[in-house]
């Protein structure tokens, strides 16, 4: 960090990788934009101590950019805005990626745009294709008083899970397609799920032909 007069600058390194720079004035309520390479913090290097060794070969990269605008004598007038972001990595035999999706809000309420997960398991010999796409459009409150206005689609084989539960065999899809409205602590659903052609078995323990369908509205299902 570097003051001049009534000026500050901030920047932030990881090893070698630069991820932040800001600038601000030190004068009215002292306003900062900061702008967060994604790319430069250390994904790895967090997940690793996050999971603590617990999840051995789980990976993770990220990429984007965000930038905050916040003033220092006022949280509450918080602003961001995120372009490009993404991300990847692997659990056990799973691998997942984020294709790059926008996010913008403040401190009440953050709207979402394209993002889109998709999953690929690398396959056990003789077990069924293992991937699916979930997108998630729209917005998400924070504050007392803002709603949601959020899409959901989901269309995954349940062997994906297989790929996280090791020792176990799973197979069969599932599908999901909601809206979720209504404050935070009275969301408003509204959609349908289902499942086709579910097997499982862990260990000893069988279950075939399980085929589920389901709606759910408001707040029961």
């Amino acid at each position: 960090a570097r003051a001049d007069g009534r000026k500050i600058e901030l920047a932030g390194r990881a090893g070698e990788a630069a991820f932040l720079k800001g600038t601000g004035e030190i004068e009215g309520d002292w306003p900062l934009r900061l702008e967060i390479d994604v790319a430069g913090l250390p994904a790895q290097a967090l997940l690793d101590a996050v999971t603590a060794g617990r999840r051995p070969g789980a990976t993770l990269e990220a990429r984007g950019t965000v930038v905050l605008d916040l003033a220092l004598r006022d949280p509450g007038r918080l602003r961001y805005a995120g372009e490009g972001l993404a991300a990847s990595g692997r659990l056990q035999r799973l691998e997942w990626s984020v294709d790059p999706f926008e996010v913008e809000g403040s401190a009440e309420e953050a709207t979402v745009a394209g993002l889109r997960l998709r999953t690929r398991a690398k396959e056990r010999p003789g077990a069924e294709a293992a991937g699916g796409v979930l997108t998630v459009d729209g917005r998400v409150p924070f504050a007392e008083g803002r709603t949601f206005d959020l899409a959901v689609q989901g269309d995954f084989s349940l062997a994906a899970f297989e790929a996280m539960a090791l020792g176990s065999q799973i197979n069969g899809r599932l599908s999901l397609q909601a809206h979720v409205g209504g404050t935070v602590v009275a969301p408003d659903l509204d959609g349908t799920f289902g499942i086709e052609g579910g097997r499982v078995r862990v260990e000893d323990t069988r279950v075939r032909a399980v085929q589920v369908t389901g709606r759910f509205q408001g707040r029961e299902a």
